[in-house]
């Protein structure tokens, strides 16, 4: 699996929250999320259990912001 640039995600966020293509593509393109940025799982929890109303765009940098890696 290729890893994905922020375009790229940002597509497929838009793809999810339009609740574009059947449940496994849509398990791909979350997989796809996962194995490209560190912070999938913020972008999974404001895309689909947030009460804010955001863009593919505003969900990818919100995420991102909060993300808060552990440095060694």
């Amino acid at each position: 699996m290729e890893k994905l640039n922020k375009e790229q995600i940002i597509e497929l966020i838009q793809k999810l929250k339009n609740a574009e293509g059947a449940d496994d593509e849509q398990n791909e393109w979350v997989c796809q999320i996962e194995y490209s940025v560190p912070f999938y799982q913020d972008i999974v929890r404001l895309l689909f259990w947030s009460n804010k109303v955001l863009t593919a765009k505003e969900i990818y940098e919100e995420a991102e912001k909060n993300h808060n890696p552990i440095i060694l």
